[in-house]
């Protein structure tokens, strides 16, 4: 199945904007669906700079991929140990921050 989409991500230039946007979605769920368990502040306007810059405006399933993969990390990181929530915080804390998404 990853040979099947890395074989339309190079064919296909559509389904290679689509798979930057899922890759775009996916980084930013772990940040946003870790928000609340790792105690990080998200600037908005931050946030939406960021999916400007980075996502296409005319990606109609970016907001669900999104939504979806934001409520999967926001229940992962409920479930965690405390070393792997320790771990998972930190490098999410780092990504944000590199990212320019923290709120000051």
């Amino acid at each position: 199945m990853h040979r099947l989409v890395l074989a339309a991500a190079i064919l296909l230039p559509s389904a290679s904007t689509a798979v930057e946007n899922l890759v775009v979605a996916s980084e930013l769920a772990t940040i946003i669906g870790s928000e609340h368990g790792c105690d990080i502040s998200i600037n908005t306007a931050a946030l939406a700079a960021y999916i400007d810059e980075r996502a296409s405006e005319n990606d109609m399933q970016f907001a669900s991929a999104l939504n979806l993969l934001v409520a999967g990390t926001g229940e992962e990181v409920r479930t965690m140990s405390a070393a792997n929530l320790a771990a998972h915080c930190h490098q999410v804390g780092r990504s944000a921050k590199a990212a320019g998404l923290l709120s000051e």
